[in-house]
């Protein structure tokens, strides 16, 4: 809505240019912010995950488990 495009052609775009999806991006993006603290903080996970933008911390392990091996 801030920038006037449908969101489907925004992905479409980014997909384009970045050569990753908008979403693929955006998850990197959260698993390196939340790999930084927890290696340089004592940050409990699930302060983690909410700082990082996932409010169910099930689904964050999941996904940090499946990024990061």
């Amino acid at each position: 809505a801030l920038v006037y495009l449908n969101p489907d052609y925004l992905s479409h775009i980014f997909r384009e240019k970045a050569g990753v999806s908008l979403v693929d991006f955006i998850t990197a993006e959260r698993m390196k912010k939340a790999r930084e603290l927890l290696r340089t903080t004592s940050i409990p996970i699930r302060d983690v995950a909410l700082a990082v933008g996932y409010s169910n911390i099930s689904y964050f392990s999941r996904q940090f488990k499946r990024s990061q091996g």
